[in-house]
């Protein structure tokens, strides 16, 4: 147990994107106030309720009224193109740092970074001597702002925890990564060309992924980096074919080559945030699979 105990008031950044808005419910679920910084324009997706506010993400609020958790999700280019975008990267480096001074303006204790499971990927990919390719622009500012701005937090006092999210999926995605990939082709009666899926992969319900998170803003041990997934991966394949199963869809196994790393189970090892926040995983994959297919085929996108 920290030090710090359970927050009274957090501020997520990025609140009203997919994981955003479901770790918003489970603070305002735990009583704990939420100010939302995101684009001004995505204020109308916010519910109206007690304890939940807005500002965008040029902060114009009061800056004198005291925080505890900051929890900073947004980033633009994290899907798509925008990955390959090194210029696009950057500047999300540098919105990192800003997000962190704001963190210590407002008396923050805690900076919670969002980092990802294509970090490690990455990190792979150098050890085996491969050189850096476009698409690795995205992971690669990941961990440059997940560095810079663990130093810095250490410099003002602040309490830095990272978590790298592995795939999380659920009901409210709209995006072009895998899971919603083949579930658009399934609605249209296709059969999407996928790799042969040997490579180890995990996902994560996207509650689930909130409620580390969550954990991780009252029990995260300054300086780590927690992996977030259900701590259960195995291959690609194995995955694709549960969701088929709940889906009626099929893939064409073997299509297309795999031409990236494939990580260890040890690269999804989960057991340091079981161990030091008390999470774990409540939605099988395939109950998952079940809640964003249902909700799809009424007509929610």
């Amino acid at each position: 147990m920290t030090p710090y105990g359970k927050p009274e008031r957090a501020v997520v950044t990025g609140g009203c994107g997919f994981l955003g808005q479901v770790l918003v419910r489970t603070l305002l679920e735990k009583e704990i106030s939420v100010t939302v910084t995101d684009l001004p324009e995505k204020e109308k997706t916010l519910p109206k309720r007690k304890g939940l506010d807005f500002q965008p993400n040029v902060w114009q609020g009061d800056t004198e009224r005291k925080y505890d958790v900051f929890y900073h999700l947004a980033w633009a280019g994290s899907a798509g193109e925008g990955r390959k975008d090194g210029f696009l990267q950057a500047e999300n480096i540098r919105q990192t740092l800003e997000a962190l001074a704001l963190a210590k303006k407002l008396g923050c204790h805690t900076f919670i970074f969002a980092g990802s499971i294509m970090e490690a990927e990455v990190e792979a990919a150098q050890k085996a001597g491969l050189s850096p390719k476009g698409t690795d622009c995205y992971a690669l500012a990941k961990t440059a702002a997940g560095n810079l701005s663990r130093a810095l937090a250490k410099e003002w006092g602040i309490r830095h925890v990272t978590g790298r999210i592995t795939n999380t999926f659920g009901v409210g995605e709209k995006s072009d990564r895998l899971i919603c990939r083949v579930m658009d082709a399934w609605e249209k009666g296709e059969m999407p060309p996928l790799t042969a899926g040997e490579q180890m992969y995990d996902f994560l319900y996207v509650t689930d992924a909130a409620r580390a998170f969550a954990a991780m803003g009252e029990k995260g041990i300054d300086g780590k980096t927690y992996i977030i997934g259900s701590g259960k991966p195995r291959p690609l394949q194995n995955w694709l074919e549960e969701a088929m199963e709940v889906t009626g869809g099929k893939g064409d196994f073997g299509k297309i080559p795999f031409t990236g790393i494939s990580l260890t189970e040890q690269d999804f090892d989960t057991k340091e945030l079981e161990q030091d926040t008390g999470f774990c995983c409540r939605v099988p994959f395939a109950e998952g699979i079940g809640r964003l297919w249902h909700w799809r085929k009424e007509g929610r996108l």
